[in-house]
């Protein structure tokens, strides 16, 4: 984007099986500055990963959403399968 911002919090729903992890280059739990939620500059990217723990088999759906500080929030949709 234009603008930079901070990455809030990551959620999962339905969680479980579907959970925010702290996988990526992304992560949500501590910024650069040790302090902060973690800053993505205007211009750059980052990646964020959402875990899947199934407990029975089947396709399951969610959504996964990255809360931003200043920015709207992003909705991304999870899709998985357990074969056992």
């Amino acid at each position: 984007g234009d603008a930079g911002d901070y990455i809030q919090t990551a959620t999962a729903d339905p969680d479980p099986p579907f959970f925010p992890t702290f996988g990526g280059t992304c992560n949500t739990s501590i910024g650069p500055d040790g302090v902060t939620p973690y800053y993505i500059p205007a211009g750059d990217s980052c990646t964020f990963q959402w875990g899947f723990h199934p407990t029975h088999p089947g396709k399951r759906t969610g959504t996964g959403t990255l809360v931003f500080v200043t920015s709207a929030p992003i909705d991304v949709s999870l899709s998985g399968k357990a074969t056992h």
